[in-house]
Formats: structure tokens, C-alpha cells, sequence
């Protein structure tokens, strides 16, 4: 089972590897948003300056977790577009240029590249809790988010059950209602040629639950309708069993284009400027 990405080193995204473990949706996104983020407005680095809405959290403050939901959430909103500041491209849309992917849990066997791919609804992300556990280096957060829409172009080979699975053209996925579970775990790294210490992410899991879950993989199948429309009757009617299926291998894949956006940005901000002390 594994997941590579191509294409994003040339558009600075991340590096195109080989990767996929159990772990979606956007992995150090959220470190990015929450760690150079918060609301309480407190002195900086003078050295350092950073873009209006992010306002460092003092890690002695009472309402620390508040505080990181709330800045979280005012970040996502504020770089729905990207930012040059931060080096940030859109995120909603998310464009994400070759992901191929492969699955062989019993009742799915595929091979399946996908082009093009646009991720809409990252912007309508609301985080509803955080706990940090700062001697722990974690943080959990739980978010909410009203709608999740893919599209792009796709090419198959393989099988659900009895269903042959050989086809290419346009597919979308639109999940609604998501729920999503983050745990965080990250350490202080030192520059090796000295200076001040910087954040970086090391682990993060993750899950995702949709209410509702809908699938178009195209109007045929080995040039055929009506086995085409079957086949989306088939997904749809055992749409949480195949999201199920896929989850682990689609999450991780998210979660390394933001792991490698996340530690980017937070190598430009030193540790203490971030998340001061006091």
C-alpha cells in the first residue's frame, strides 16, 4: 500500500516520495495555523516580524487553549487566498498537482493516479477545541468543517468485490458535515550553526468522520454506461465502508504536503517568538 506525490517540489510544495501510513486532512496546516498563531497581541522578537494575524499565545496564559482556537481559526480565514509572507499558496482552493495511490484491503484492489486535483473547503475550517500539553510536546484539536469537495481527472485499474474497475476521466468526492481529530507531537530544534531554537513537527495523527460521503468516478466503465452507473451506485451505496478503506492511505497523503508547508514556515519564526514563555 503506499502513496506518492509528484510535482510539488518544482511548485515548492513537497518533496515527491514515496509515503503512506495510517494517519487526511492536512497535517501541519494545522501547526502552521496554531503554533505562529493566537490572539493575544504580545511583544516579539524585534528582529522578527510577523503578518498582522499571527499573534503569538504566551504559554503561561490561563486561556492558552482558548486562545490558540481562536487564532487558529482567524489564520484559516486569512490565508484562504495564500500569503507571500508566509510562503503560503492556496488553500482553497487546495491544488494538488499528481497524487497515485494504491489499495488492496479485501474488498478494494486498485491502482489509482489522480491529476489535477482541487481540494475546496479548507477555509471553512472551524477548530471547536484545543488542549495543549506543552511539557508533553502535543496538542490535540478537534475541528469542524461544513463541506469537504474534490475534483480533478483520474486513471483506474483494479476492483470493488465483483466490480472491474478500468477507467479514466473526471471524478469528484464531496463529504459533508466532517469531524476531525488531531494529535500533534512536536520538539524545539536547535540550529546546528547556533541561533535561536525553532519548532518542528515530528508526528501527527489523525482522523476524519464525514456525515455523508458521495462519489462520481465518471459515466463509464471500460467503455460501457450502464456498468459506469452501477459502479457509482455501488460507491455511494457503501460510501463509508470505501472511505473506510481509503481513509488512512488519503489522510497521510494530505498530511505530508502540509507537514513539509508547516516546517517550512516555522523555520522562519525562532521558537521563542512563537510561543514566548511569558
Amino acid at each position: 500500500m503506499w502513496a506518492r506525490t509528484r510535482g510539488f517540489k518544482e511548485s515548492g510544495f513537497v518533496r515527491g516520495e514515496d509515503r503512506l501510513s495510517s494517519s487526511t486532512m492536512m497535517r501541519s496546516f494545522v501547526i502552521l495555523v496554531f503554533m505562529a498563531s493566537s490572539t493575544n497581541a504580545l511583544p516579539v522578537n524585534e528582529t522578527e516580524i510577523l503578518p498582522s494575524y499571527l499573534k503569538p499565545c504566551r504559554q503561561d496564559d490561563p486561556s492558552l487553549n482558548e486562545c490558540i482556537r481562536n487564532s487558529i481559526n482567524t489564520l484559516i480565514r486569512n490565508i484562504k487566498s495564500g500569503s507571500e509572507v508566509l510562503g503560503v499558496p492556496s488553500i482553497d482552493p487546495l491544488a494538488v498537482p499528481v497524487a497515485d495511490l494504491s489499495f488492496d484491503s479485501g474488498n478494494l484492489t486498485l491502482l489509482l493516479t489522480l491529476k489535477d486535483i482541487s481540494i475546496m473547503g479548507m477555509s471553512q475550517i472551524n477548530v471547536t477545541s484545543v488542549k495543549a500539553s506543552l511539557a508533553d510536546y502535543k496538542f490535540e484539536i478537534a475541528s469542524k468543517t461544513p463541506f469537504f469537495e474534490v475534483h480533478g481527472m483520474f486513471i483506474c485499474d483494479g476492483g470493488v468485490l465483483t466490480f472491474p474497475l478500468h477507467s479514466s476521466g473526471a471524478f469528484f468526492v464531496n463529504m459533508t458535515d466532517v469531524t476531525a481529530v488531531w494529535i500533534l507531537y512536536y520538539h524545539e530544534e536547535v540550529p546546528s550553526s547556533g541561533g535561536p531554537s525553532h519548532f518542528k513537527i515530528d508526528d501527527f495523527g489523525l482522523d476524519i468522520i464525514p456525515s455523508d460521503i458521495q462519489f462520481d468516478f465518471g459515466a463509464e466503465m471500460d467503455g460501457d454506461n450502464e456498468l459506469g452507473e452501477a459502479m457509482n451506485t455501488f460507491l455511494n451505496g457503501n460510501s463509508h465502508e470505501i472511505f473506510n478503506d481509503v481513509k488512512p492511505r488519503i489522510t497521510d497523503l494530505l498530511g505530508h504536503i502540509f507537514s513539509d508547508l508547516g516546517n517550512s514556515v516555522l523555520a522562519s519564526y525562532s521558537a521563542s517568538t512563537l510561543l514566548p514563555e511569558k
